[in-house]
């Protein structure tokens, strides 16, 4: 068991630099936090972290001082950590639902990945607006879906094919009305920004019926209701 004890050391430099989509993407590793991750991925991991005066419960690893561990738990789980490659991305399907997500926050990214995979998206495309999808926050905001979803690289918004693409938006076809078949691509737009509008007037776009005492959904709340319409009806 190697105890690290200093901010210079290799290993914890490679380790503080996965809390930024910088340092996942040129290491290929991402960061685990929480008993909940740690329990069901332990196994696929190169690397557990424990503090010091933890117990080993997950077999042998590295023991951190106090100080440079609570650097690493920046959510506060007083739990091991674990580092594991990130999982490959894979191929688009073309059949189901197609999800494509421009979310550049990575907390509303990582909710609208949980969404899918409990929906069963067939593919999640990740433009190139979106976040990096193993940041801690999208990892923490998924409760883990992320290392399981079906995830596929995918271009700019301004470069997306727009042939039988369904956006969502205040002023669409109420959703709950709409004949869309099985095979659906939808577009989740960013939160704020939404959806360009030389994109918006190519595409057909659905709405989500609301009070008007709201003004709008949040924007993976809104694609999360999508998804729960278009998977009862796949």
């Amino acid at each position: 068991m190697e105890y690290i004890s200093s901010s210079q050391n290799a290993k914890y430099k490679i380790w503080t630099s996965l809390l930024e989509s910088r340092g996942i993407k040129k290491h290929g590793l991402c960061l685990l936090s929480g008993s909940k991750l740690i329990n069901e991925h332990h196994k696929n991991c190169d690397t557990i972290i424990y503090c010091d005066g933890m117990s080993e419960d997950y077999g042998p690893g590295f023991t951190m001082d106090k100080a440079l561990f609570k650097d690493l738990d920046i959510f506060g789980t007083k739990a091991p950590l674990a580092i594991m490659k990130t999982p490959d991305f894979v191929g688009e399907s073309d059949t189901g639902i197609r999800l494509y997500l421009p979310m550049g926050d990575p907390a509303n990214l990582g909710a609208m990945i949980r969404s899918a995979v409990a929906f069963n998206v067939s593919s999640i495309v990740l433009m190139s607006e979106s976040a990096n999808p193993f940041h801690p926050k999208c990892l923490r905001a998924s409760s883990g879906a992320v290392l399981k979803a079906p995830l596929v690289k995918g271009a700019a918004l301004a470069d997306i094919t727009t042939d039988g693409l369904f956006v969502l938006d205040a002023k669409g076809d109420n959703i709950f009305d709409a004949d869309l078949g099985a095979d659906v691509r939808l577009l989740v737009g960013e939160e704020g920004p939404g959806i360009p509008a030389e994109l918006l007037a190519s595409c057909r776009r659905l709405s989500i019926p609301t009070s008007k005492d709201v003004e709008s959904l949040n924007a993976a709340v809104a694609g999360s209701v999508a998804l729960a319409v278009l998977g009862m009806r796949a």
